[in-house]
C-alpha cells in the first residue's frame, strides 16, 4: 500500500465519480433481483455477486463493464482479483446481508448505509486516485478501461 499519499507514482487517472456511481447502482440492482429471482439462495447469490463482482473477467463488474470501468491494483496497475474484490466490497456484502434481517437490519443499512455511502462519495471525490474505504483495504483503484496493464507490460493506454 502507498504510505504516502502525495507521492502517487505515474498511472492511469481515476475514473470518472458519476460512472462510478452508476456501476455501482446498477450492480447493486443486479443483487436485489438475484435475491428475488431464486428464493431462497436468492440472497447468498446477490451476497456473492457483490463480493466477487469486481474480479470478474477484466476486473470489471456487470455495472462496470457496462461503464467502461475496471477496477485495478493501485501499485502495479494489473487487473483486480477476487480476492482483492472480496476485501473491497466485504462492507458492503455486509449491508447487504444486514438487509434480510427484519426491522433491526433495515434501521442499521439504513443508518450505516447512509453514513458509508457519503464517506465512499466523498473519497472518490477528494482523494487524488479517488480510492475510496474499499479501494483502501483491496490498494485498488478503478480506472477507465482504456488503461491496461498486464504482467510485465509497461502500463499503455488504448486513447491516444
Amino acid at each position: 500500500m502507498n504510505d504516502n499519499p502525495d507521492k502517487i507514482p505515474p498511472g492511469p487517472e481515476p475514473a470518472d465519480p458519476v460512472a462510478r456511481i452508476a456501476a455501482r447502482t446498477i450492480d447493486l440492482l443486479i443483487a436485489a433481483l438475484l435475491s428475488r429471482l431464486s428464493e431462497p439462495f436468492g440472497m447468498a447469490l446477490g451476497l456473492v455477486y457483490l463480493l466477487i463482482a469486481d474480479g470478474m473477467a477484466g476486473g470489471q463488474s456487470f455495472g462496470k463493464r457496462l461503464l467502461g470501468l475496471r477496477v485495478v491494483d493501485a501499485e502495479t496497475f494489473e487487473l483486480a482479483g477476487v480476492r482483492q474484490s472480496i476485501r473491497r466490497n466485504a462492507h458492503i456484502a455486509l449491508l447487504y446481508a444486514l438487509m434480510f434481517i427484519p426491522i433491526l437490519g433495515l434501521i442499521l443499512v439504513a443508518v450505516l448505509g447512509t453514513f458509508i455511502t457519503a464517506v465512499e462519495t466523498w473519497a472518490i471525490y477528494h482523494d487524488p486516485r479517488g480510492q475510496r474505504m474499499g479501494d483502501l483495504f483491496a490498494d485498488t483503484m478503478v480506472v477507465g478501461e482504456a488503461w491496461i496493464r498486464l504482467p510485465d507490460q509497461e502500463l499503455e493506454s488504448a486513447s491516444p
